[in-house]
């Protein structure tokens, strides 16, 4: 799964290939969790063009009737993304791509330990997770943008570390996927990105650690014992 992940970069590297209002900010974040309002690209359902705009991370369907996220739904596994109820309506016609500069993973040490580690694009320093969004509402509440991210099974290099990895979109399949309706539009592999990863500081594992060395290599042989996930 992918439960934490960063974006750093600053929002002109968005601005090269989307435009967007000058009243849209989004500051950098080492340390991304569930909750967390990110950034999404969507394509707007009046007009048909790409937009970007900033939805809660921690899917919440259009019909359930609350504004409050479920922490499972911050992932949409692809295997089964157009079978969910949870999921197969904005699979069908509410794609979207959420920029990501690293992302974490924690892998289980010789000493029964969870180490993190920061994977990252090994070509791309800002790369984009295949997303779906959908507006929660309740009664008497406002709309509630939000959304989730596709995971598949890790290949690769990621694999190394953890069971699954994001579902990520190359820039030459953008439009493919925001504009797709089934899976003959889900990226083959030739149009999603290759990783490479690195240890991180077990500091990442608490939420209220949001700083620039989060994404910083570090020596496995100086990392503190008995980190917390959370």
């Amino acid at each position: 799964m992918c439960a934490r992940f960063s974006i750093s970069s600053p929002l002109d590297m968005l601005r090269t290939l989307f435009s967007f209002s000058p009243d849209f900010h989004f500051s950098p974040s080492y340390n991304i969790a569930p909750g967390s309002q990110v950034p999404i690209i969507r394509k707007d359902i009046a007009t048909g063009e790409a937009v970007v705009s900033n939805a809660q991370w921690g899917l919440i369907p259009g019909w359930s009737g609350t504004s409050k996220p479920r922490s499972n739904l911050i992932n949409a596994r692809l295997e089964t993304i157009d079978i969910k109820p949870s999921f197969k309506h904005a699979f069908a016609g509410q794609r979207c791509l959420i920029p990501c500069t690293g992302y974490y993973e924690w892998k289980t040490d010789s000493l029964g330990e969870k180490q993190p580690y920061l994977i990252f694009s090994a070509s791309n320093p800002l790369f984009f997770l295949a997303g779906l969004w959908d507006t929660g509402s309740a009664p008497q509440e406002h709309d509630l943008d939000c959304c989730t991210i596709v995971t598949t099974e890790a290949t690769g290099t990621p694999a190394e570390i953890h069971s699954r990895m994001p579902l990520t979109v190359t820039r030459d399949y953008f439009t493919e996927w925001l504009g797709g309706m089934d899976r003959t539009s889900v990226p083959s592999p030739s149009y999603r990105e290759t990783f490479s990863y690195y240890p991180v500081h077990k500091k990442v594992g608490n939420v209220r650690n949001n700083t620039a060395d989060l994404i910083e290599k570090i020596n496995l042989d100086e990392q503190p014992s008995q980190g917390s996930l959370f």
